[in-house]
C-alpha cells in the first residue's frame, strides 16, 4: 500500500471528505444522488455538441467540479459565520489535497448500480 493511502482512498484528505458527506444524509443524497444526475444529463447535452471529445470522461469530470464546489460553498458559509481564519487556511490547504477524482469515481459507480 502507498504510504499516502489511506483507508482505501488516496490520502487522509479524501478519506475525511468522503466520511464527512456519507454521514450526513443531506450531504449523501445530494453528492450521491442530485450531483450525479445532474453531472450525466449535463454530460449528455455536452455529447450531443461535440459527440467525439472524450464522452465516456465527462460525468466524471463535471462531477469532480460539482463535488469540489459543492465542498467550497460549505466551507465558504462556515467562514461567513465567524470560522476563523487559521482554520480557513487550513480547509483550503486541505481541500487542495483532495483526490476529486477518486471520489467522483466511487459516487459513480456507487449511482450507477443503484440506478
Amino acid at each position: 500500500m502507498n504510504q499516502s493511502e489511506y483507508n482505501g482512498w488516496t490520502n487522509f484528505a479524501t478519506w475525511s471528505v468522503v466520511v464527512v458527506i456519507q454521514n450526513d444524509q443531506s450531504m449523501y443524497e445530494h453528492c450521491y444522488q442530485a450531483l450525479p444526475m445532474d453531472a450525466r444529463a449535463e454530460a449528455a447535452r455536452l455529447n450531443a455538441e461535440e459527440p467525439d471529445r472524450f464522452p465516456a470522461e465527462r460525468p466524471r469530470w463535471l462531477l469532480q467540479d460539482m463535488l469540489k464546489d459543492y465542498v467550497q460553498e460549505i466551507i465558504d458559509a462556515e467562514a461567513e459565520k465567524g470560522l476563523p481564519c487559521m482554520l480557513t487556511g487550513l480547509l483550503g490547504a486541505a481541500m487542495c489535497e483532495v483526490d476529486w477524482r477518486d471520489i467522483a469515481e466511487n459516487v459513480l459507480a456507487d449511482y450507477t448500480e443503484e440506478e
